[in-house]
């Protein structure tokens, strides 16, 4: 398993993230300290690498999840003020 670095771990986080750049490799790269000459080929670099795939599958993950968090906490408090107005 390759390790990545902390640049590259600052990629993964805008990449998935980012209020600008999510989904954005070029956006990402430069966001994350490459030089804008650079980003589109390191952001290309960056996501086939398979740690940084990795990290960006487990941010993935964890906003997928703090969605459902948020969505279930959002029923029980509509669940809660609807008893409330019928009882």
């Amino acid at each position: 398993m390759r390790e990545i670095t902390d640049r590259a771990r600052a990629f993964a986080e805008a990449y998935v993230n980012g209020p600008d750049t999510t989904g954005n490799a070029a956006a990402s790269a430069v966001a994350s300290g490459f030089s804008e000459r650079a980003a589109r080929q390191e952001g290309y670099r960056l996501l086939r690498h398979e740690g940084v795939r990795r990290d960006i599958d487990r941010l993935v993950l964890g906003v997928r999840q703090d969605t459902h968090v948020v969505r279930a906490k959002e029923e029980f408090r509509l669940s809660i003020l609807a008893a409330t107005c019928h009882g």
